[in-house]
């Protein structure tokens, strides 16, 4: 019962969100409403079933992969039985976990770009130098388990996080990760900056993750970079 509440229910409201939320980006995607279109920041893949396909197949065998791995981790990891903290516990937690997740993602963004492992790790993601919502868990095995199942499992396990407050993590993280490879301004720039990223996928340099970190660990000043008009292909 206790693997039940600390990781499968969370994974679950994980799979459930991301898949919600990118499938309505999809739908925005394919038919492309004025509000949406006029938010583009450049322009995106035409949405095709071979491309839907491919992608959705890696991303549920990415899911497979992960659920299992955090079974075996989490399974190792408990200790108590859940018990609800206060507000302001579930805010910190809240905090920390959002504070870990920026600083693991900038750093193993950034190792996975080493020439060494770029090919073997992170070049399937960069297949979309355009990317759109549908693709933002499009990538290999060995960057989903050293990349991004961090972010949803290493510090609620480190705090033994409630399985709800864990879940609504689970499910803030996957809004995250699908508005950042949206490739539309849907919030305001200081909420999320999806530019920052789009810019990255485009130049596979420079905006790791974190405009923060990438001032402080690079000391890039975050210079616009021209965006191309043209349609970009494809790399499937």
């Amino acid at each position: 019962m206790s693997l039940f509440e600390y990781w499968i229910l969370p994974s679950c409201f994980f799979v459930g969100t991301y898949l919600l939320a990118s499938h309505i980006f999809l739908l925005f995607d394919i038919y492309q409403p004025a509000w949406y279109k006029s938010r583009e920041i450049s322009p995106r893949p035409k949405v095709t079933v071979q491309l839907y396909t491919k992608v959705m197949s890696k991303t549920l065998l990415n899911f497979v992969i992960s659920f299992i791995i955090g079974a075996v981790l989490w399974s190792l990891r408990i200790t108590k039985k859940p018990e609800l903290p206060s507000l302001p516990t579930a805010l910190l937690q809240f905090i920390t976990c959002y504070l870990f997740a920026e600083l693991a993602f900038w750093t193993t963004h950034f190792v996975a770009h080493h020439p060494i492992l770029y090919k073997r790790v992170h070049a399937l993601h960069h297949a979309f130098p355009r990317p759109i919502a549908i693709v933002s868990l499009y990538c290999s095995e060995w960057e989903m388990i050293i990349v991004n199942l961090p972010l949803a499992i290493l510090m609620p396990i480190a705090l033994q996080m409630h399985p709800l407050l864990n879940s609504l993590w689970n499910c803030g993280l996957a809004v995250l990760i699908v508005m950042k490879h949206c490739g539309h301004h849907i919030v305001p720039k200081w909420f999320l900056d999806s530019e920052h990223h789009d810019e990255h996928h485009l130049h596979s340099k420079g905006n790791y993750g974190s405009p923060v970190l990438d001032n402080f660990f690079l000391g890039e000043n975050r210079e616009k970079i021209s965006l191309s008009k043209r349609s970009i292909k494809v790399n499937l």
